[in-house]
């Protein structure tokens, strides 16, 4: 089972801030997560409406994961949090 990792995640923090990360945001079911690129995997953050982001401790997307499958993934990891209004998965960028 895949765990958070803290020090990964200050470290993909700063480089995100560099802007040498390829980010994707997705509507999860209503919910706005951000999923970073880090030289050995993703790690996923929500994203606040004042464009403050932290990390989603409980998105863990495997390494292995190819970007054309991370909304299904995402879809099918949280898929308890679908309701009338938020049903789908949608990325948003």
């Amino acid at each position: 089972m895949p765990y958070f990792n803290t020090e990964r995640f200050r470290l993909i923090v700063v480089r995100w801030q560099e802007s040498t990360l390829k980010t994707l945001k997705f509507d999860v079911f209503g919910r706005s997560v951000l999923v970073a690129e880090s030289g050995d995997g993703w790690a996923a953050f929500y994203l606040g409406a004042e464009g403050k982001k932290r990390p989603a401790k409980d998105i863990v997307v495997p390494a292995d994961i190819p970007e054309s499958e991370i909304e299904q993934y995402l879809g099918d990891l949280c898929h308890e949090w679908a309701t009338e209004q938020h049903p789908y998965v949608k990325r948003l960028d």
